[in-house]
């Protein structure tokens, strides 16, 4: 879990110089975003659902929202432009600090493997440290968090 975590910081740290794609999974099904940073911050541009590409029309739509968000973010005065980041930022060290804490709080051990969504994924239990003092308020999610984790079992950064 340190290691994934590791490499997820590395990722994250590197995230305000690049674009990328990112899929966020449901029960419902997929959808693709194409992840663009505008003047300091990220814009999320639906791409695909359920693998499949936007039709012609959404397309069009989407890209005239990007078109708009770059628009207005390069018109934006100094003060708004500021905050707009600093809450970007805000987000990022939140984030930060939030995985931190699961892989400190918690002892993973690995309960097996099973296939998710169509990705081999390895299933933990984590449990929190007998030991450890957690946060004055710790993050909601760490009482789910003994329910076990499904991290993908073969990642590629490259």
């Amino acid at each position: 879990m340190r290691r994934s975590a590791e490499a997820t910081r590395a990722d994250w740290s590197g995230v305000p110089g690049y674009d990328f794609c990112e899929t966020d999974r449901s029960n419902n099904g997929s959808k693709t975003y194409e992840v663009l940073m505008i003047s300091g911050s990220p814009y999320s541009s639906l791409v695909a659902i359920n693998g499949r590409a936007l039709p012609k029309e959404s397309e069009n739509e989407e890209r005239q929202k990007l078109e708009k968000t770059a628009e207005h973010r390069r018109l934006e005065n100094v003060q708004h432009h500021q905050k707009r980041v600093d809450q970007y930022e805000r987000e990022r060290r939140r984030d930060q600090v939030l995985l931190e804490q699961i892989t400190n709080a918690m002892n993973y051990t690995l309960a097996g493997t099973e296939t998710v969504g169509g990705y081999q994924t390895y299933l933990l239990d984590a449990n929190h440290w007998p030991d450890i003092v957690l946060p004055a308020q710790p993050p909601r999610c760490l009482p789910k968090c003994a329910e076990g984790y499904g991290l993908i079992k073969h990642h590629s950064t490259g």
